[in-house]
């Protein structure tokens, strides 16, 4: 384990004298563990240089497992803590912060294996795909970024659509457009907009879908993400409205005192996807069990009443 964390080390700090410092050796010592991963390796792993040390090809792939293995080993650490604890086994699995499909997979995982132990964590798809890749989680719940789908580590992942989504309007029960349950790119062309930031799928395909239809896409009054602010906002002014993914604004309790407009033609987005690592050895029975009750509450999910 400490030759692992000196590879992580230096690929962190690109320096040898950093990464002895951090794990309390001395230089000369950590230049020997390095040799000795080297020489298991059969290859060069960095490149040496006055300013420090960079991974060579060799070495990006050896600094990859070697977090995998440290991460693994850490999760089995914690596996064990929990069953001393009662539970059997423990899923990680990363997710949107509203999305109303995890909280039904899990309870239904921990009905149909007693004593799983599952930990959420939440945040951005591009943050929880990097800790999938250094095996700190087991599943992401997302879509895969534009960026993703360009770079190296897209050969080391594995997706399972669990729905399609597309963009919906939010609008207040107050609001008239709620009557009408659905309304063109035109009839929403002049309306006060409640959008997220430019750089996000979101908000592009909000864009697309009025240029598409020959119209300048409108500016936005508030730019907000969280649905809670955004729910607010509407609730508050009933001449807001919002744009956002179907596959969060579905869920009530995400946007009380809302109701959804469909707008038509249908503006669609990357799939939600169940995101694995792939891997050679047998998936844990608890991340299957997960994925696939994953599939059946998206299923089971029906449109809020408009």
């Amino acid at each position: 384990m400490r030759h692992f964390q000196l590879l992580v080390l230096l690929g962190d700090l690109g320096s040898l004298r950093a990464a002895a410092a951090s794990l309390n050796l001395t230089q000369p010592a950590a230049s020997k563990m390095l040799a000795e991963v080297e020489r298991t390796f059969g290859a060069p792993l960095f490149d040496r240089g006055r300013h420090g040390v960079e991974p060579n090809i060799f070495g990006r792939s050896a600094i990859r497992h070697a977090r995998v293995m440290m991460a693994e080993t850490e999760h089995a650490a914690n596996e064990l803590n929990a069953m001393r604890g009662g539970a059997t086994t423990v899923v990680r699995v990363g997710a949107p912060s509203i999305t109303d499909v995890v909280p039904k997979a899990t309870v239904e995982l921990m009905r149909l294996i007693p004593g799983t132990c599952v930990e959420i964590r939440e945040g951005r798809a591009r943050d929880l795909l990097k800790l999938l890749l250094d095996a700190e989680l087991d599943c992401v719940l997302g879509a895969l970024p534009s960026e993703t789908l360009t770079n190296d580590p897209i050969e080391q992942l594995q997706s399972e659509v669990v729905f399609n989504d597309h963009i919906c309007a939010v609008v207040a029960k107050t609001n008239p457009l709620s009557r009408k349950g659905r309304a063109s790119w035109h009839d929403l062309s002049s309306q006060r907009w409640i959008a997220p930031p430019r750089n996000t799928p979101v908000r592009r395909a909000f864009m697309a879908g009025f240029l598409n239809n020959g119209l300048t896409p409108p500016q936005p009054v508030v730019e907000a993400v969280s649905p809670p602010t955004l729910g607010a906002l509407i609730r508050l002014d009933r001449s807001l409205i919002g744009v956002a993914r179907y596959g969060s604004a579905r869920d009530s309790d995400a946007f009380p005192g809302t109701r959804i407009v469909e707008i038509v033609p249908k503006m669609t987005l990357p799939p939600i996807c169940a995101i694995l690592r792939r891997t050679s050895v047998q998936r844990p029975k608890a991340v299957v069990t997960f994925v696939e009750a994953l599939k059946r509450a998206a299923r089971s999910s029906r449109p809020r009443a408009t």
